[in-house]
């Protein structure tokens, strides 16, 4: 071959090994896009794959398990929850858990203040301010209660409730129905269905008995008659001789005691001297007027006879932390 022929053979084979090498170099970047993509969708889709689901135990509990492994998630007590609210994937934590539930008291506090409508922390949430100053460790919910008159009030006025928020009311033309006949009103977290109970207490009245005793000591002289005794009770007593006499008139009187309770339920099966099982009812002036407690920091309204309200329930034992949850 010639050295015109070499140099035409040459020059006519060298675009195509240019374009070899141009689709080799396409190939090897295309492998290499690939494998970075698939890489990526590894890294970014395994947790999700792996994500833990949350499941229920045989008490109805849901076990919540952080995705990221940073928290450990509170079980989910449905019963001790808005159901339309619980959200089964969110974690939170107890210290969380608490946080939520006192700014569940608070807003309710001011909310109530704001319409001048008068309420008092009752049950667990009271006996925690009154034997922690705040909430209790392991409440998972709060209680509140009001007077019929006040739960009147509460059910024509419109409040401003924040979005974060829902206050259900029996028979009320501004808010959905409470949760069940013996218990009207309710105060709810949207974002957690933690929420604060809210009791209607009814007046009554009740009769008792009670038994007074006087005593006398006079001289008398004898063969004279003598009228003794008290407005209800008297005698004409008479003696032969002198004599000093020490006289004891026992008499009944009736006196009619205002009160005041929720409707009988088993919200109350609990009680630890309630006179009648189920039913919570006290004087009303363990209630009224209200006095301002402590909670976490901030002031509240509890009974006017914290002691007596909170023995009743919880008995003699109410001072010492008991931890139902467990």
């Amino acid at each position: 071959m010639s050295e015109m022929d070499l140099e035409k053979a040459t020059h006519s084979a060298a675009p195509k090994n240019v374009s070899y090498w141009r689709l080799a170099i396409a190939l090897l970047l295309a492998v290499c896009i690939s494998f970075i993509v698939l890489v990526q969708y590894e890294i970014f889709s395994m947790p999700m794959l792996n994500k833990p689901e949350p499941y229920r135990d045989e008490k109805g509990g849901i076990h919540v398990v952080d995705p990221e492994g940073k928290k450990e998630c509170v079980v989910l007590w449905t019963g001790h929850l808005v159901q339309e609210f619980v959200d089964p994937s969110y974690c939170y934590t107890k210290e969380e858990r608490r946080t939520f539930l006192r700014q569940l008291v608070f807003t309710f506090h001011d909310l109530m203040e704001g319409a001048s409508i008068e309420y008092w922390i009752d049950s667990g949430t009271l006996l925690g301010s009154y034997r922690d100053k705040g909430l209790i460790l392991h409440d998972i919910d709060a209680d509140v209660g009001l007077t019929k008159e006040n739960f009147d009030k509460l059910r024509q006025t419109k409040l401003n409730v924040p979005s974060d928020y829902e206050l259900f009311i029996s028979d009320s033309p501004h808010y959905r129905e409470g949760p069940f006949d013996f218990l009207p009103g309710r105060f709810a977290h949207k974002r957690t269905g933690l929420y604060v109970d809210v009791f209607e207490f009814l007046p009554s009245e009740d009769i008792i008995e009670k038994t007074v005793v006087e005593t006398m000591d006079f001289d008398v002289v004898g063969g004279k008659m003598k009228m003794v005794g008290n407005d209800s009770n008297n005698a004409i007593v008479h003696w032969e001789k002198d004599a000093v006499v020490h006289m004891v008139i026992e008499s009944k009187e009736q006196h009619v005691i205002e009160q005041l309770g929720p409707v009988t339920s088993d919200a109350w099966y609990a009680c630890a001297k309630c006179v009648e099982y189920r039913r919570f009812v006290v004087p009303k002036d363990w209630i009224l007027p209200l006095q301002k407690c402590p909670f976490d920091g901030k002031e509240v309204w509890c009974p006017a006879k914290q002691f007596e309200y909170l023995d009743m329930l919880y008995g003699d034992s109410m001072m010492t932390p008991i931890n139902p949850n467990d």
